[in-house]
């Protein structure tokens, strides 16, 4: 995980029914393998208290869903939603993010802020990021063509300023 000046290992599953979310910095842990190993050492306690979690034993294929509308995402784009963030003054600021599943168990997430990089250049960064991390992993079932449209179609909503009053 990298965000606003934090670089991390986060772990976050549901057992149970009982969520769970815990960052471990590299800055404070000492560096990234360091806490990488503090983060597996943590799921693996958590799995020994509460329980594997079901897909845990099953082969890990992740599916990929087209939507025709939008529903949930706010971009169209799949993978790809624009967020406000809730900072320590209490102010929100939005953000373009994305998150890759590379393997099982295993997420990677990027995000950019609107009001560092603008509207049009932090939605376009995260949409290169996840272009090429999911051209690289799923080769054979990333639909880019389709990708590309998503992408121009929100393009086209932040031309028109439809975000301009955020």
């Amino acid at each position: 995980m990298e965000s606003a000046g934090v670089k991390g290992w986060r772990v976050q599953m549901v057992i149970n029914g009982e969520q769970t979310s815990k960052l471990f910095s590299d800055r404070v842990i000492g560096s990234k393998q360091e806490a990488l190993d503090a983060a597996l050492a943590y799921r693996e306690r958590l799995w020994e208290k509460r329980g594997e979690p079901e897909f845990a034993h099953e082969s890990y294929e992740k599916r990929f869903y087209y939507p025709d509308g939008m529903g949930e995402n706010s971009t169209g784009v799949v993978g790809v939603y624009r967020t406000l963030e809730k900072m320590k003054s209490g102010r929100r600021y939005p953000y373009y993010t994305t998150t890759i599943h590379v393997q099982k168990g295993q997420a990677l997430t990027r995000a950019r802020s609107v009001r560092r990089h603008g509207e049009r250049a932090a939605f376009l960064h995260v949409c290169e990021i996840r272009k090429g991390h999911m051209q690289e992993i799923y080769p054979d079932r990333f639909d880019e063509a389709r990708f590309d449209r998503s992408v121009e179609q929100h393009l086209q909503r932040i031309e028109k300023g439809y975000f301009e009053n955020e």
